[in-house]
């Protein structure tokens, strides 16, 4: 898993993803991140990716083209802000170390912590 997340390309956002949209919305960007860099905002919803528009019949695009990006890729956003859309161009970065400790020190609790309610001890 830390092998693939520092071989690819990392935009520096979280997101809360609509369950009836597959719309997400920019909750946080990292300082010093690309999209940062970018201009990008919490509350910015991410309308398309490279010209591919989320939603739910695109979520396979949008992976299939998430899965092979690597640092130094440009990647083209449409965003939406207060109700204008407006693109937004970004070159990926590599994952920061501190960061990739913390995503998958989280992965790993949440994986712990499932098996815990799975098989609870008697």
């Amino acid at each position: 898993m830390a092998a693939k997340m520092k071989s690819s390309g990392w935009v520096g956002v979280e997101l809360d993803m609509d369950s009836s949209t597959a719309m997400p919305t920019v909750t946080k960007v990292v300082p010093g991140s690309p999209a940062e860099a970018a201009g990008i905002l919490p509350g910015d919803l991410f309308v398309a990716l490279n010209g591919v528009k989320f939603g739910k019949d695109s979520e396979q695009a949008i992976e299939k083209a998430k899965k092979d990006w690597k640092p130094g890729q440009s990647v083209s956003y449409t965003i939406s802000r207060n109700g204008l859309d407006k693109k937004v161009e970004m070159t990926l970065a590599p994952m920061p170390a501190d960061i990739m400790a913390a995503y998958i020190g989280k992965h790993m609790l949440e994986h712990v912590n499932m098996q815990l309610a799975e098989n609870p001890k008697k």
